[in-house]
């Protein structure tokens, strides 16, 4: 996100919708070298956009401030995001494994509420269909 424009509503919705479907994510704030002390303290600053967050209903893993123009700038913390990057490459399986299990769960659990409107025998085909998914997980 850029630096001037991390707190739109264009963001915030996208987050939302990330958060909603349990779609783990940390925020990047891009061009960090853009702020000024003079205008509002960087710790203001970072307190205002937690605060936005907690209003969302937004939980990012980490929120990263970066700049690639500037990358002395004291504020950057680039490397500390490759090191984040670095870290889920290296689980990228047990995070793909649990983002399957929770997807699988939902669709059952969808399933589950909508078997109602099924007769009994598409229920007992739909059932079986449900198990062996369930043996593969």
């Amino acid at each position: 996100m850029d630096y001037n424009h991390v707190q739109s509503e264009v963001n915030f919705k996208f987050l939302r919708e990330l958060e909603d479907n349990r779609v783990p994510y940390v925020m990047v704030v891009n061009q960090v070298d853009k702020h000024n002390d003079e205008e509002l303290q960087f710790d203001s600053f970072k307190q205002s956009l937690k605060e936005s967050c907690r209003s969302w209903g937004l939980k990012p893993k980490h929120i990263f401030y970066t700049s690639l123009i500037n990358e002395g700038h004291e504020l950057n913390q680039f490397e500390n995001l490759q090191q984040f990057l670095q870290q889920l490459i290296e689980d990228q399986e047990r995070l793909i494994v649990d983002k399957l299990s929770f997807e699988l769960e939902n669709l059952m659990e969808e399933w589950a509420n909508h078997k109602l409107d099924l007769n009994q025998n598409e229920y007992d085909s739909v059932n079986e269909k449900r198990n062996s998914i369930k043996t593969f997980v």
